[in-house]
């Protein structure tokens, strides 16, 4: 596995982030995709377009966060 992006407590930022107020104009997919595109931009793109892309569906949003969670966060036995 690469080296990763993000740590435990920026992924609990995005997410309480992308799960507060939203532009009513967005489906809470596309805000999280959003969101997740002005932190982490390099990891939005290789999400993009991919099968855990939430922004034209929200049913991919639980596949999106495990994928965040699994793929790019750092959790250190020590914190």
């Amino acid at each position: 596995m690469n080296e990763p992006k993000i740590t435990i407590y920026q992924f609990a930022d995005f997410v309480n982030g992308f799960t507060g107020v939203r532009p009513t104009e967005q489906r809470l997919g596309q805000h999280a995709f959003n969101i997740l595109h002005e932190i982490h931009p390099e990891i939005a793109n290789k999400i993009r377009g991919s099968i855990v892309d939430p922004s034209y569906d929200d049913k991919y949003l639980p596949r999106f966060l495990c994928c965040l969670l699994n793929e790019f966060v750092e959790i250190k036995n020590n914190e």
